[in-house]
């Protein structure tokens, strides 16, 4: 199981007595060749260089295993052309019959290496709080992208690792296109250790 998740690209603002606030809301919807669909609603967010709050549920195709998960973190910007989003969840199994329990550190690096070219690099673990639970990693992306101004194309390289078990690898290509106020919408091809995925991601944000 891989969980998948964007977090919004925060630009890191000085210090103010009214940070700016962003709320952000991603809806994801995924087909596998194997007939599974997986879905993901994620709402979060950000004031300033805080993310103050990201709560989402996602159900990984299966009818037996679903999750809540709910985080908060940081914006950073090291340098010019660069950010780094640092967030923790929590994680909790809700099906009948699961109880699994998770901390789960999550690093997304975003970078702008020219006007048109970007890169991101995400990172996520699964850390057990009690025994049922099982050490996971997560690359849930590393894309890069190329801007076409209201068109974006890009590819990429995923990979999941459940305890023990071998890496599972998940190279990727997508095309986004962005509806301004009305959002983006973000499609993958993918391919997986047995077949393949088509995902369809639409996020929209608001300032207030």
């Amino acid at each position: 199981m891989t969980r998948i998740l964007v977090v919004l690209f925060v630009i890191s603002l000085p210090v103010q007595l009214f940070a700016q606030t962003e709320t952000s809301a991603e809806f994801r919807i995924a087909g596998n060749s194997d007939g599974h669909t997986y879905r993901l609603l994620e709402v979060y967010q950000t004031r300033g260089n805080t993310v103050a709050w990201d709560l989402g549920y996602i159900d990984f195709g299966s009818d037996v295993y679903r999750e809540l998960y709910v985080g908060a973190g940081r914006v950073l910007t090291p340098a010019k052309r660069m950010a780094l989003v640092a967030e923790t969840y929590f994680v909790q199994a809700i099906s009948p019959g699961t109880s699994e329990r998770y901390v789960q550190p999550f690093v997304l690096g975003l970078f702008q290496l020219t006007e048109r070219v970007s890169a991101q690099a995400n990172y996520l673990l699964y850390v057990p709080i009690n025994k049922i639970a099982r050490i996971q990693h997560v690359l849930d992306r590393a894309k890069l992208e190329y801007d076409f101004g209201r068109f974006k194309a890009g590819a990429g390289y995923a990979a999941y690792k459940f305890g023990d078990q071998a890496w599972e690898h998940k190279p990727f290509v997508t095309g986004t296109v962005k509806f301004n106020q009305a959002g983006s919408v973000e499609l993958w091809f993918q391919k997986l250790p047995a077949g393949s995925q088509v995902r369809v991601n639409y996020v929209v944000s608001r300032r207030h």
